[in-house]
């Protein structure tokens, strides 16, 4: 990755965002598609031969590039399970239930108001030596689906009828009462449920080091799980056994060598089940590592074997906190965070499902001279590319060139709305722009428009799509708001006023400049961020979207689309990072890619509003290759290929960023024509 810029300064004008989210427009799901998912997913063309690709990738040889010294690293570290951490609907009264009727003790416990959740720690033994568990609650919800992957937690203890009758007095249900465990074997196990209905397993034993002893999951492949976690995470398969009569098999995979000592994986296979829900319930478990840099190299490794992915990319959490962690998906989704900072006070695994409205504030049309006290200094991240020397594809320079040299500009912003006409009139009438072409296709349930400030042969501008019947979408946690340029942003805000729009930040000069900004939601709720500059060739000027990994998505942005990254600047007295990318290198005069990082938050929700942004390309064969040697370094993947769209010329390629985020890259040739015909 090319060295970055992180600029540091203090401002105190804030605004609150309404964030939104994503549509899948190309991957279908939910109750909502979009007008043309079903049969571009139909008639999407198979990847195309590798001997006739237009422009080629090279490979390394096929077998791993790194030393078995690499993989022997696992084996070596310094590791142990942490925690698990999984959400639960009342949090004092599963803490309760906890202590009285498990016997664990209360670790700790914090409350964050302004991001709307609330944390606990327990367990049967101090964080610093034993396997505990978090609970997280987040405001407002009071259930959650566990799913049918999730199997259950094991509790050892040395009365097993004893805790089942406290369980019983907690009002805890029992799913099996105490009694010798199936096949003949001597041990009595029972079985019972909390009041979120997380199941455990309760199972007597001697005295042990860790009576927080197991974590079971569902597998589709018990092999190649047992394999992913003796390879990428060091652990010993410890016991396997076959269940023919009960159509499963067992693996118990851990750390040390005693299956009654220690903390266990339980991976269960159940013949002829390929495939699991996962819900939002359980969220993952920790482990210990003495390098979280090594201990990514090597998952990124078994990964191009056996399946899963990185999440997150080796280092510290935030700015302002040290602690370093990566996070990965096994081959079936089940998510590992590892981490080399084991203090307590440092990190939990919160992964809050809806973060708190943040605090932001424009960068756009500020100008880079004299509207705020800036340092610039390089920041300089090794460890942040790392994980390529492990991955089996060579990032060709000259592959890499293509998107630099490529003839490309944002073409439009996809998006749905409740009721089209309303927001034609709204945008024409509150924002300005100009109804460009309309269409309805009642065929596929759908109407759409495409408006703007200028012509979509040189222009950035929208298309907004609604579905029949539909009569709300939701805006999700991770889209933050789209940006407009305007030379009186006074008397914009005048009209949108009149016109229904939603004012949530009154025009008024940024801290440390005269530049003048505003927010205002239109009438489905999605924001937009107006700021005051001379006119410009783009007014819709700007797409900002909430990241968890912000140098990986720079990076991606910077290979895969051939972005230039303008700049990075840092907000610690706001708890976020922010990066602007663009074709061309004035944030004032071209439309910007706005991305945000706020700390400490590993997850947003996509909703099913917001859609994606297309981009132009004179070679949508050649762009579709970069991406997906890309991907295969950072993440994303690619989900159309590259051809002409079904029932069309048009020739497309629409892929994901390592986040989610969709994006279609359109002949230019072939989307000029269509806007001929």
């Amino acid at each position: 990755m090319t060295s970055q810029y992180s600029v540091s300064y203090h401002i105190t004008t804030y605004y609150a965002v309404q964030t939104i989210s994503i549509l899948d427009f190309f991957v279908p799901y939910g109750p909502i598609t979009s007008p043309l998912s079903e049969r571009f997913l139909a008639q999407s063309p198979s990847p195309p031969d590798p001997d006739h690709l237009r422009f080629a990738l090279l490979r390394a040889p096929a077998e791993a590039p790194s030393s078995d010294e690499l993989l022997e690293w696992p084996t070596k570290d310094n590791r142990r399970f942490l925690r698990a951490v999984y959400r639960v609907g009342d949090l004092d009264r599963t803490i309760e239930f906890y202590t009285e009727g498990f016997g664990m003790k209360l670790l700790r416990k914090r409350d964050f108001p302004e991001k709307k959740y609330s944390n606990a720690f327990l367990g049967f033994g101090p964080e610093e030596t034993t396997f505990v568990v978090e609970l997280i609650y987040n405001y407002g919800v009071d259930k959650y689906d566990i799913g049918t992957g999730y199997g259950h937690l094991g509790i050892s203890t040395t009365d097993v009828y004893e805790m089942v009758e406290n369980v019983r007095a907690q009002g805890g249900i029992i799913t099996r009462e105490p009694g010798p465990a199936e096949g003949g074997a001597m041990a009595i196990v029972a079985f019972v449920k909390e009041p979120n209905g997380y199941e455990f397993e309760l199972l007597q034993r001697q005295a042990t080091p860790q009576p927080l002893s197991q974590v079971m999951l569902r597998v589709s492949d018990l092999d190649r799980s047992i394999n992913f976690y003796e390879k990428a995470l060091g652990m010993k398969l410890l016991l396997k056994f076959d269940r023919p009569e009960l159509n499963y098999t067992i693996g118990m995979v851990g750390y040390g060598d005693d299956q009654y000592e220690t903390t266990v994986f339980e991976l269960i296979y159940n013949y002829g089940v390929t495939r699991y829900t996962k819900g939002n319930a359980y969220e993952q478990v920790v482990i210990s590592t003495d390098d979280v840099y090594k201990s990514a190299l090597v998952v990124n490794l078994v990964s191009q074997e056996l399946g899963g992915k990185i999440t997150r990319r080796p280092g510290p959490i935030s700015p302002r906190i040290n602690t370093k962690i990566t996070s990965f998906l096994d081959p079936d989704g089940w998510k590992i965070i590892v981490k080399a900072d084991t203090s307590i006070t440092q990190f939990s695994g919160n992964p809050a499902i809806s973060p708190k409205p943040r605090k932001f504030y424009s960068l756009i049309g500020l100008g880079w001279a004299g509207w705020i006290n800036v340092s610039i200094t390089e920041r300089k991240q090794p460890h942040l590319s790392a994980m390529a020397d492990a991955a089996p594809v060579v990032l060709n320079d000259a592959i890499l060139e293509w998107p630099k040299n490529d003839n490309r500009r944002f073409l439009h912003v996809v998006y749905r709305v409740v009721d089209l006409d309303r927001s034609i009139k709204f945008y024409t009438e509150a924002f300005g722009m100009t109804l460009l072409r309309k269409k309805d296709v009642p065929k596929e349930k759908y109407s759409s428009a495409v408006l703007g400030f200028g012509p979509e042969e040189s222009t950035y501008v929208v298309e907004l799509i609604h579905n029949y019947g539909v009569e709300s979408y939701d805006i999700g946690t991770g889209f933050g708001h789209f940006g407009i340029a305007t030379t009186d942003i006074y008397q914009l805000v005048e009209t949108i006023r009149a016109k229904g729009g939603k004012i949530t930040q009154e025009p008024g000069a940024a801290e440390g400049t005269t530049t003048v900004v505003a927010f205002v939601q239109d009438l489905d709720g999605y924001e937009f961020e107006l700021f005051e500059r001379d006119s410009t060739p783009e007014p819709l000027c700007q797409v900002m979207f909430h990241v968890v990994d912000l140098d990986r998505s720079i990076e991606f942005y910077e290979k895969a689309l051939g972005l230039n990254h303008i700049v990075t600047i840092d907000r610690p007295e706001e708890k976020d990072t922010i990066a602007m990318l663009g074709y061309g290198d004035d944030p004032n005069q071209i439309a910007i890619l706005e991305l945000i990082y706020n700390y400490d938050v590993t997850e947003y929700t996509k909703g099913n509003a917001y859609s994606h942004i297309a981009i132009s390309t004179d070679d949508v064969y050649k762009s579709a290759e970069v991406v997906k040697l890309v991907t295969q370094e950072l993440g994303g993947k690619i989900i159309r290929q590259p051809g002409p769209f079904p029932g069309t010329n048009t020739k497309i390629t629409a892929f994901e960023d390592p986040e989610g985020w969709k994006t279609v890259l359109i002949d230019n040739q072939d989307f000029l024509k269509g806007l001929e015909e």
